[in-house]
């Protein structure tokens, strides 16, 4: 089940996909208010209690209606305001429906969308129901594990498993990148909060001083929202126009089109002291099997960046980005059109792999109702 119409972009790229693989697939149509809502601040939607069940109810009495009790297991999968709590409701009404909660990013612990004072106690105390509730919790990383778990007790702490994204290696289009023109940096994605592409102009700026004949090969493109502060960065007016373009967002197939098609993928993060996130577009650049540079700190991505191949500077160091860049970029204009990255730790990722994980840990928790 998915809300519709909520103000928030709908990419009909997956459609045909979903429809040859779900049985049935129930759209919720958001209250025109609440659209109003979110659509001036989607972080309202987060801080206040009474916005939170609006939905709740119309997810839960649709959910009702599929009939809970003839499936042999529930898998929650979205935002946790929404989605794990009516896990929860439903766990109640049906106690001996195994329940799988998957967190692709932290709760009460997300800086990404910090909790006003009084509100963390209120979501600390969902979160804790819902860890005790579902049989089993999965998260991306298990940075994430450790951050959300820490101290807590090992009854939790054995429900807990890692589950990645993962890119399903038949969207991708057989066509490789060019052979000829400038090299192709591509980033692909949103910009907001703290998640800034600064730390990248001012890298191309020091790199533009340092080496002015490599800046000249290449041509990067932000593909993505971006808010104003970010187009009207200085330092971005002071670089060539050619250098750098910012484009609208595009739907999901045709991100994965361009990320094949560049020559090096840009996953550019916020500046936290570490991060636990694994980006769901690290994992479809992985599957694009094209050189990727990592703009983030110590964490989750640095780490996958580099077991993959590929290389890393922290966004706080504009100087160690563009001398990466600097040992990058020949290397990528040798190998230019070459398969990348090592082969075992896409494989990790491909869809494959990670269902047949996910399908291990359903069959044990539905046991005989498989």
């Amino acid at each position: 089940m998915q809300p519709a119409g909520t103000g928030i972009r709908i990419d009909p790229s997956l459609d045909a996909y979903v429809s040859d693989r779900f049985a049935r697939v129930e759209r919720l149509v958001v209250p025109a208010a609440l659209k109003r809502v979110a659509g001036h601040k989607i972080s309202a939607i987060f801080q206040v209690p009474g916005l939170i069940p609006v939905m709740n109810r119309k997810t839960f009495q649709t959910a009702m209606r599929l009939g809970p009790e003839r499936y042999a297991a529930m898998v929650t999968w979205s935002q946790w305001h929404s989605i794990h709590l009516v896990g929860l409701a439903l766990k109640k009404r049906y106690p001996r429906l195994p329940w799988i909660a998957h967190f692709s990013d932290p709760w009460s612990d997300n800086p990404f969308a910090p909790l006003r004072r009084l509100m963390r106690p209120y979501n600390r105390y969902l979160e804790t129901k819902v860890h005790r509730a579902a049989d089993r919790l999965s998260f991306t990383s298990r940075e994430t594990i450790d951050l959300v778990f820490s101290g807590a007790p090992d009854a939790i702490h054995t429900k807990t498993f890692e589950l990645p994204h993962a890119f399903e290696s038949t969207f991708y289009p057989v066509a490789m990148p060019r052979q000829e023109g400038p090299l192709m940096l591509r980033s692909l994605g949103n910009f907001y909060g703290a998640r800034s592409p600064e730390p990248l102009f001012r890298a191309l700026a020091i790199l533009r001083q340092r080496s002015p004949a490599l800046v000249c090969k290449i041509r990067v493109e932000l593909i993505g929202a971006i808010p104003d502060e970010f187009r009207n960065s200085p330092v971005l007016q002071a670089l060539p126009a050619d250098i750098v373009r910012i484009l609208p967002p595009v739907d999901y197939m045709s991100s994965l089109a361009l990320m094949r098609s560049a020559d090096l993928l840009l996953n550019i993060d916020a500046p936290f002291a570490e991060s636990v996130f694994l980006p769901s577009k690290l994992v479809d650049y992985i599957g694009a099997e094209r050189p990727v540079l990592g703009i983030t700190p110590p964490g989750t991505a640095s780490r996958v960046i580099r077991t993959l191949g590929g290389w890393v500077a922290g966004p706080d160091y504009p100087e160690a980005i563009a001398a990466t860049l600097e040992t990058a970029l020949p290397q990528i204009e040798r190998d230019r059109g070459a398969p990348w990255g090592d082969p075992d730790i896409r494989h990790s990722y491909a869809a494959a792999t990670v269902g047949e994980r996910f399908g291990k840990v359903i069959k044990d928790i539905a046991g005989g109702a498989l």
